[in-house]
């Protein structure tokens, strides 16, 4: 699915080398359903490309302040921490 992978790639792109060496996985059902897991465990709820560099320091900030087991950017103005 050639618009999925151009997705993906975006994502991948936005993140820091640091995170990204951080990424074990990445799954997406649909374009709008994009999940990374990271080495720590913690998953990235994603959702789909858009404000991906927003979403990149969104997470970024996240996983420094010690986010144990899931951030969802989806929304990266109003992101969440579980």
């Amino acid at each position: 699915n050639r618009p999925l992978l151009v997705e993906l790639g975006s994502v991948v792109s936005a993140l820091p080398d640091d995170v990204r060496k951080q990424v074990v996985t990445i799954t997406a059902a649909t374009r709008d359903s994009i999940t990374l897991k990271t080495t720590s465990g913690v998953t990235i709820v994603w959702g789909d490309s858009s404000q991906s560099e927003l979403k990149a320091q969104v997470a970024v900030a996240l996983l420094a302040s010690g986010a144990q087991t899931s951030i969802d950017v989806s929304a990266p103005h109003a992101p969440a921490v579980r």
